[in-house]
């Protein structure tokens, strides 16, 4: 389970900045864990997600289309992902999509 997870999470990596982000996911309620941005790159649009998770249950959120296969799972630490595209930045969240 260990590798998959890894191997999911690599390939994500390599491909998410090949893909054009247009197609907003939406995880199935209750199950996406929100991610706390400790540092924000305001020249890139992009946050680096802190490991801890915060579970937010009974919430939908919005990913971006290259994120899709884990954005409903906890992700890994360290991920670098474009919030201000898909989501509001907002004291160091990303916040939940409207």
């Amino acid at each position: 389970m260990y590798n998959l997870k890894l191997a999911i999470t690599l390939m994500a990596m390599v491909l998410a900045p090949m893909s054009v982000i247009a197609t907003i996911h939406t995880c199935p309620t209750g199950r996406y864990h929100a991610q706390v941005c400790y540092s924000y790159d305001s020249n890139y649009n992009s946050c680096w997600f802190n490991p801890i998770e915060i579970v937010v249950p009974g919430v939908s959120f919005a990913c971006p289309s290259s994120e899709a296969g884990f954005c409903c799972v906890s992700q890994p630490g360290n991920y670098n992902g474009n919030c201000a595209r898909v989501q509001k930045w907002i004291s160091g969240h990303c916040a939940q999509a409207k």
